[in-house]
C-alpha cells in the first residue's frame, strides 16, 4: 500500500512539472509579443530621413607654447630646472604618421637662460566615438 501510494504522489509531482513546463513557453510568447524592439529614431519628425551614422571622435586642437633648452646637452643632465619629456609628433598626410621626439623642457626661465620658446599644437579627444546613432539626413 505504501509503494502505490509513493508510486501516486511521484506520478503526480511529475505530471504537474511537465504541465508548469508546458506553460512557460506560451506566458513568455505572450510576454514577448507585448514588447517592442523597434530600433527608430527617437523624437523623429514626420518627413524627415534618418540614418544611423558611425560616430568619430570629437577633437580638441589647441596651442601649447613650451621653453624649450638649447644650451648645451652636458648642462641639462641633473639639473633639476630641466625636464625631458618625450611629445607625440603626428604628420597630416594619407598614411598617419607617427613619431615621438624627446625635448628638454626648461622649468626655470629665470635661473635657465638658453631656451627657445616652440608652439606645440595638441589634439585632444573630448568624447569618444566608434558607436552609432541617427542622424537627420538630407
Amino acid at each position: 500500500m505504501k509503494n502505490k501510494t509513493l508510486l501516486v504522489v511521484i506520478t503526480s509531482l511529475a505530471w504537474l512539472q511537465s504541465c508548469y513546463l508546458m506553460q512557460m513557453p506560451n506566458a513568455d510568447l505572450q510576454e514577448k509579443s507585448n514588447e517592442h524592439h523597434y530600433d527608430l529614431p527617437p523624437q523623429s519628425e514626420p518627413g524627415k530621413c534618418y540614418a544611423k551614422c558611425l560616430v568619430a571622435d570629437k577633437l580638441e586642437t589647441e596651442m601649447l607654447e613650451l621653453p624649450l633648452f638649447i644650451g648645451d646637452n652636458d648642462l641639462a643632465i641633473n639639473n633639476p630646472n630641466i625636464e625631458s619629456r618625450e611629445i607625440v609628433i603626428s604628420k597630416k598626410s594619407q598614411q598617419k604618421e607617427i613619431s615621438t621626439k624627446y625635448v628638454l623642457i626648461v622649468k626655470d626661465t629665470a635661473i635657465i637662460r638658453d631656451f627657445e620658446i616652440v608652439k606645440f599644437e595638441i589634439t585632444k579627444v573630448i568624447q569618444k566615438g566608434g558607436h552609432t546613432e541617427w542622424t537627420e539626413v538630407v
